[in-house]
């Protein structure tokens, strides 16, 4: 009989059975037959990925050349406005100083200045 206290021992394990290891030899074996191991399998997702980052990397250079593509058609865009802008502006002063000159030699000749 045991005391109190005393801790209870368990038995070793045993060791592995002879079909436990030819399982796990015959385990072992169905994963060469892919490959050293899987890495055959794992090579093969490996060149998966590669492949589909590639085709990610080209469709972002590909959406980042027409984003870059539209910034630069609407700063020529807003340069042609500015410049439409300045011709109009220079344009209207032009028109507005002959009216003016027109009108003050008008003038004159209606009050006898001329």
């Amino acid at each position: 009989m045991g005391t109190a206290g005393q801790g209870t021992y368990t038995q070793p394990e045993p060791a592995a059975s002879q079909r436990e290891v030819d399982q796990l030899r015959a385990e072992l074996n169905r994963l060469d037959d892919h490959g050293t191991r899987g890495t055959q399998a794992l090579l093969v997702q490996l060149t998966e990925l590669v492949k589909d980052i590639s085709e990610m990397k080209s469709e972002v250079n590909a959406r980042f050349e027409s984003h870059q593509k539209v910034h630069d058609q609407d700063h020529k865009d807003r340069q042609e406005s500015r410049r439409w802008a300045i011709m109009a502006a220079i344009t209207f002063i032009g028109v507005m100083a002959a009216v003016i000159g027109l009108l003050v030699d008008i003038a004159g000749k209606l009050h006898g200045l001329g």
